[in-house]
């Protein structure tokens, strides 16, 4: 309802209408433009006055705020999981296996050192087995024969065994933890070859035999289904040996659960301490438009939560390399008292997708002509 003003101004514009009206008819339609105008401003003044008031600016800031607050989060707020392509040398790497998985069938090696075990016996051809009940075992071939040689078959490694292969020695030599073996290490010798133990056993030339290096019995409790959890000893076996090969190469595609390029090292004061192994390599996001980070060297990365397979792995008295291909829950670099997360922000994965992008740009056009057309119209009543 209008009030005793808005009253007063619609008499007054009646009457000047009125007036004009008049004075038009008066003059044979001619018309009075300065009076016209002000009959025009008295009635825009009066829809102006009438017009229920909208509060056009606190929406706009409430969109404008929503928009702020979109894209805050979208620059603070890192991916909840990230995939990840790992290219790297490294001179120590652990892994977890996802499932029963076969390391490496044969291979050879000069001389080999087995730690950790109880038992192994030795049936030489024509012979009766010999048994050595020690926990470190050492094969050597002896001589220059030419058909000396030592050839190592792994086990099965059981699903959630921890494997650690070690490049770090620098005399020839390579290493392989394995934590939670349940079937036999095998092996094949033919002499000259020298077995020492808490006895010793020399193989002829041409000599045969057959080493089987028998696990211990499981133990009750969990082994550690991470790298960076303990592995009883009991439950470890350890190779240190010289491969006749440049290099071992593993079985393709391991599926594994965790991956470590970092070990515990103890300082002089008795205190461990974390150090990384890495030599060099390249991190690539999978991200679109992600560049491939390049990693330098004792560079602390940590891969939070790791899964994927092991596309290659391969062991040199040199180096330790690996392609891994998996996803993390989050990338870190840097000690523990400096950590920075290389995890991509949910910013830089919307920009990395052309088609999202193009769909989010064609809702934010829409979105401006509609708000364009609504203040038109608001603006028009």
């Amino acid at each position: 309802m209008p009030d005793d003003g808005d009253a007063r101004l619609e008499s007054l514009l009646e009457a000047r209408k009125a007036a004009l009206l008049d004075a038009v008819l008066a003059a044979d339609g001619k018309v009075d433009r300065d009076e016209l105008a002000d009959c025009e401003a008295l009635s825009k003044t009066l829809a102006l006055i009438r017009e229920p008031r909208r509060p056009r600016r606190m929406v706009h800031v409430l969109i404008v705020a929503a928009v702020a607050l979109v894209l805050a989060s979208l620059a603070l707020i890192r991916l909840p999981s990230v995939r990840i392509g790992l290219h790297a040398k490294a001179t120590q790497a652990a892994i977890v296996t996802s499932q029963a998985v076969t390391l490496a069938r044969h291979f050879e090696v000069r001389w080999i050192t087995i730690e950790g075990q109880a038992l192994t016996q030795v049936a030489p051809d024509q012979e009766a087995p010999t048994t050595f009940a020690a926990r470190v075992v050492r094969l050597e071939s002896t001589g220059d024969a030419a058909g000396a040689h030592l050839e190592v078959q792994l086990p099965d490694v059981p699903a959630g065994s921890q494997v650690v292969v070690d490049a770090s020695f620098g005399d020839g030599s390579i290493g392989l933890t394995v934590c939670g073996l349940d079937e036999p290490l095998a092996l094949q010798a033919t002499g000259p070859v020298r077995i020492v133990s808490n006895s010793e056993l020399v193989l002829r030339p041409a000599q045969r035999a057959r080493i089987v290096v028998a696990p211990v019995e499981a133990t009750t409790g969990t082994v550690g289904k991470a790298p960076g959890s303990a592995c009883p000893a009991e439950r470890a076996l350890t190779l240190r040996m010289a491969p006749v090969a440049a290099a071992i190469e593993l079985q393709p595609n391991l599926p594994v659960t965790d991956l470590r390029l970092y070990a515990d090292e103890r300082m002089p004061d008795g205190t461990l301490e974390v150090q990384s192994t890495l030599l060099e390599g390249k991190l690539q996001f999978g991200l679109a438009k992600s560049p491939a980070r390049t990693l330098q060297k004792n560079e602390l990365l940590g891969l939070e939560s790791a899964s994927g397979r092991m596309r290659t792995l391969r062991v040199a008295p040199s180096a330790v390399s690996l392609d891994f291909d998996g996803k993390a829950r989050d990338v870190q670099i840097g000690p523990s008292y400096a950590r920075q997360s290389l995890t991509p922000r949910l910013l830089e994965w919307w920009l990395s997708q052309d088609l999202l992008l193009l769909t989010w740009s064609s809702g934010l056009a829409i979105l401006g002509v509609l708000l364009g057309v609504w203040r038109w119209m608001d603006g028009s009543k």
